[in-house]
């Protein structure tokens, strides 16, 4: 469905238009047109994404791990962000390394690479982009459960 973005507020939205464009939503928690919107934690608007969220703070500072239950709390913190980063996998494999059974804590160059570099992954480079108002958005929706 590709709407024009003139057409939905050249007259104020209501209930009706979103029914008829099969689109559910409670407009009391909705915002249309926002310069600036917190989602998943992050604050996006003026073409970039900045993360916001309370659990940030805590993965940056993180001290390097000297126990297996460090590394498991630090995973922790770090899993929220997981479905922004295509490669968490990938970047964790070194961690997780760390927590198999019968294995000593060893912690390498290796895992402080890992370590390091899955803090840089989650804390920079933007995940979202804002729409650019000037083109046709395009609205992808699920079927209503």
């Amino acid at each position: 469905m590709e709407i024009k973005l003139e057409d939905w507020f050249s007259e104020e939205v209501s209930d009706e238009r979103l029914w008829k464009a099969k689109l559910v939503t409670n407009l009391a928690k909705t915002k249309f047109a926002k310069a600036e919107v917190m989602l998943l934690g992050h604050k996006i608007g003026h073409g970039r994404k900045t993360p916001r969220n309370p659990k940030m703070k805590p993965i940056e500072e993180f001290p390097r791990p000297s126990l297996k239950k460090d590394v498991l709390r630090f995973l922790g913190l770090s899993r929220f962000y997981q479905k922004f980063v295509p490669i968490f996998s990938s970047v964790v494999a070194m961690l997780m390394d760390l927590l198999k059974k019968n294995t000593k804590f060893w912690w390498t160059e290796q895992c402080q690479e890992a370590f390091e570099n899955l803090k840089a992954v989650i804390t920079t480079a933007p995940v979202l982009a804002t729409p650019n108002f000037l083109n046709t958005l395009k609205l992808l929706s699920m079927p209503a459960m």
